[in-house]
């Protein structure tokens, strides 16, 4: 079995790691007009952090961002701009 991981949404994106530790995550910086960031708590550590989770089986990044913020927020909203991606292994 081929250990490479690669973005289905980004093809550029190999990552050599067992398929079984990959998950897909997405986030979001919003930003308002006076220019505060929107940051939520995190329940379990108590951390601040952007908005944000797991991107689901099937799912692009971009309907993945939008799900989470509307579970975590409430806040509907429409994607205008793709910052980065990352990739990180945690073993």
């Amino acid at each position: 079995m081929d250990d490479s991981y690669v973005d289905v949404q980004d093809p550029a994106i190999t990552v050599k790691f067992p398929l079984k530790e990959v998950k897909k995550g997405a986030g979001a910086i919003i930003q308002d007009e006076e220019g505060k960031l929107l940051m939520i708590k995190n329940k379990k550590d108590g951390l601040w952090r952007f908005p944000g989770g797991n991107v689901e089986a099937g799912e692009s990044y971009h309907q993945g961002i939008i799900r989470e913020l509307a579970e975590e927020t409430g806040i509907t909203c429409e994607l205008h701009a793709y910052c980065s991606a990352y990739i990180g292994y945690r073993g």
